[in-house]
């Protein structure tokens, strides 16, 4: 955790439901993740919510915007904010049961 200093659980927060409607009480990180773009750099705040069956499923990661700012849906960021990586939908595939 020392290199994610700005990481911290957040309880009270309510967990997201799978895109089959389940839910489940999964961990919960969330913190901000610096991204230099143009020689400036911005920090994206970001939700991970780590399943049970982790590493094996992959996390659920969202962007989750501070008051005042908005999510630009993008080519691996919906709407509503959750973030879909070529890595995270492939997950399966990267995952190495050598670990």
């Amino acid at each position: 955790m020392q290199f994610f200093s700005t990481a911290f659980p957040i309880p009270d927060f309510p967990p997201p439901a799978y895109e089959d409607g389940a839910s489940a009480l999964l961990l919960h990180l969330s913190g901000t993740l610096p991204v230099t773009f143009r020689g400036r750099t911005y920090r994206f705040p970001v939700s991970l919510w780590i399943p049970h069956a982790y590493p094996k499923e992959a996390p659920l990661v969202y962007v989750t915007p501070a008051e005042g700012m908005i999510i630009r849906a993008g080519q691996h960021v919906d709407p509503q904010g959750k973030v879909y990586h070529p890595y995270l939908v492939g997950w399966a595939e990267f995952w190495d049961v050598s670990f």
